[in-house]
């Protein structure tokens, strides 16, 4: 019975008054080095969003500034990088001449009448001799939608 009593009071001790460095959650790590992407990662990813010629880069803590790049053919200036992510920020919508680029580089031509929707681009294009009309993320330039666009008078 002693051992019984005397091993229900140590749970109701540890349970109910446990030290406070038992209910102290833990302090995070701080970063490390090895959650930053290196240049080249965040190079490929950026190319893959239209950028090349990146030039001019330095080190601004978690931000990496980069000088001058293209943008689908357009020179930029002064781009901020997160180093964490790659994912540029305040990036500036595309501009008409970044969208004829990066539709050509695709594959149509004929890129014409270009007009905003909200946070979309809207445009015709010709691809493999059919018309279409394409809705672009401004922001990136992926082709969210695309229908045939009927050219009959």
């Amino acid at each position: 019975m002693r051992n019984i009593l005397s091993g229900t009071c140590l749970a109701a001790t540890l349970f109910l008054g446990a030290p406070v460095w038992a209910q102290t959650p833990a302090t995070p790590a701080p970063p490390t080095d090895a959650s930053r992407m290196d240049e080249p990662l965040i190079a490929t990813l950026l190319g893959a969003r239209g950028y090349t010629d990146i030039a001019d880069v330095t080190e601004e803590g978690e931000i990496l500034r980069i000088g001058t790049a293209r943008r689908f053919g357009e020179r930029v200036e002064n781009l901020r990088v997160v180093a964490r992510t790659g994912e540029v920020a305040d990036e500036a919508p595309l501009t008409p001449g970044q969208v004829r680029h990066l539709l050509e580089e695709r594959g149509y031509s004929d890129v014409d009448g270009l007009t905003r929707e909200g946070d979309r681009l809207v445009v015709l294009a010709r691809q493999n001799e059919h018309q279409w009309r394409l809705q672009l993320d401004a922001q990136r330039g992926t082709v969210l939608q695309q229908q045939a666009h009927d050219v009959s008078p």
